[in-house]
């Protein structure tokens, strides 16, 4: 494509003028030659990108010239349900996924210190073969400074439970939008004898930023229970896997996008 010249008529004094709404001159170009005057645009640009993923505080330091950021902050995963009780023939277990954490969404420009901190929540830990059956972990709250923050999933329950509820989602709070994660899917009863022909156990719940860890499959050893991944739930186990460690949940995550202007 060829350039796009826009050239001002020949004579004293004429010039192209490009104004903003309030009727200000945002720019100005003098008719005998390039010089250019009053070249201000409202607005901001983008100058760089950080992320957060590990579980703990950090410090965020505002690089110089940022006035503003957007900043996205999820929630802890919860971890995925454990137990040993039921097995083909006699009413198999499957246990539930684990909530994913929530998730806030908050431009920042006033207040926004010249540095934050930044919390991410721990995902919750795996339930291991140590322990008969438990309900999994919840994920930790993440939050950037006071501005924001989102609360993690809770641990999906154990298949000897009775009903087998996934665990529940976290939410985002204090930003300009407030996400909700999904919760994690539901094991089965195992005094329901029609549960002898599902194959899986509860599949973690998705946040925003990924889908949830696998449950584990009842009839392969190799399809263990996944971990979530960016605050997503971890899967959980089957009754006839009974040597498999639950899915642990994804750590929380942070994105700040840092704007000057």
């Amino acid at each position: 494509m060829p350039d796009l010249t826009i050239k001002p008529n020949a004579g004293s004094g004429n010039k192209l003028i490009i104004k903003d709404q309030a009727n200000g001159a945002v720019l100005t170009t003098a008719d005998s030659g390039a010089a250019i005057a009053n070249c201000t645009f409202p607005g901001k640009l983008l100058a760089s990108v950080q992320t957060f993923a590990a579980a703990g505080a950090v410090t965020w330091t505002k690089p110089a010239g940022v006035t503003a950021v957007l900043v996205y902050v999820t929630g802890g995963g919860g971890s995925g349900g454990r137990h040993t009780c039921g097995s083909a023939g006699s009413n198999p277990t499957y246990s539930a996924g684990g909530g994913a954490g929530g998730t806030a969404i908050k431009w920042i420009t006033s207040g926004l210190g010249s540095t934050e901190t930044v919390t991410i929540g721990a995902g919750g830990p795996a339930r291991d073969t140590g322990t008969a059956y438990q309900t999994g972990a919840a994920g930790g709250t993440s939050s950037f400074g006071s501005h924001c923050s989102a609360t993690g999933g809770a641990g999906g329950q154990q298949g000897c439970a009775g009903a087998v509820e996934g665990g529940a989602n976290g939410v985002g709070s204090s930003g300009n939008i407030n996400l909700e994660g999904s919760p994690g899917e539901d094991g089965a009863e195992p005094s329901v004898a029609s549960n002898l022909y599902k194959t899986s156990a509860g599949r973690g719940g998705e946040s925003f930023w990924g889908g949830g860890g696998r449950g584990a499959t009842g009839y392969d050893t190799s399809v263990a229970p996944e971990a979530g991944v960016k605050g997503s739930g971890g899967g959980g186990t089957h009754g006839n896997q009974q040597s498999q460690s639950s899915g642990a949940g994804g750590a929380g995550y942070c994105v700040v996008w840092e704007y000057v202007g």
